[in-house]
């Protein structure tokens, strides 16, 4: 994970959950910028996400696997249609949301608290310095293979 001088309190676990290559389920909050197509309400999976410029960062939001569910937030642009009606909604089903990590909580909450949960299981188990030589991924292999 790239150094983080500084990192708003609520981003911590979330942030480094999806640095560890987890791909986890969020639904988007009132903070969510006016012209993105995702709404408040709206269920995503985070897929990527990539340093932007300096405390700004690109978070990658597939929401396919909720499309149906997510039509009941579409709310009616100025014209009167909603994303769908319009043709606003993103071809891939994919919407880029930069955020802030430092001052501002993310434009999104953490849905799938199972998978958080064990991420800061994890965090609990191995100290920060080992995390270099005994990652996330190695963590869990070796939970379930010790089953």
């Amino acid at each position: 994970m790239e150094n983080i001088q500084q990192i708003h309190p609520e981003n911590i676990a979330l942030f480094e959950l999806i640095q560890s290559g987890t791909k986890p389920v969020v639904r988007i909050n009132e903070t969510i910028f006016v012209d993105s197509f995702l709404e408040p309400g709206m269920k995503a999976r985070v897929i990527g996400c990539q340093h932007d410029h300096l405390d700004s960062w690109e978070f990658v939001l597939d929401f396919s696997e909720f499309y149906e569910e997510n039509k009941q937030y579409m709310t009616e642009y100025s014209d009167g249609l909603n994303a769908e009606e319009s043709g606003r909604v993103p071809k891939r089903m994919k919407e880029s949301v930069y955020c802030s990590i430092s001052y501002h909580p993310l434009a999104f909450d953490a849905l799938d608290e199972a998978r958080l949960d064990l991420y800061l299981k994890y965090q609990s188990e191995v100290p920060e310095k080992e995390r270099a030589t005994n990652s996330y991924m190695h963590w869990l292999e070796s939970k379930v293979l010790e089953k």
